[in-house]
């Protein structure tokens, strides 16, 4: 039987967010999700939705 373990924090979900910081950093999860306004040019998210995609279909997504 599968089980779902929390992060560090309790939760159980974790965000497909990635936050890439200078000088190589990085934030990843909830934290990065959270920063994400402050940093919209550094931060991916829902990429799994877009992964075997081509630029031509994902422009303006």
């Amino acid at each position: 039987m599968a089980e779902v373990l929390p992060d560090e924090d309790g939760h159980y979900l974790l965000p497909s967010v990635v936050r890439y910081l200078e000088k190589g950093g990085r934030r990843i999860g909830r934290v990065a999700k959270e920063e994400a306004a402050l940093d919209p040019r550094n931060t991916i998210a829902s990429v799994k939705r877009f992964m075997g995609r081509g630029k031509s279909e994902v422009e303006g997504a």
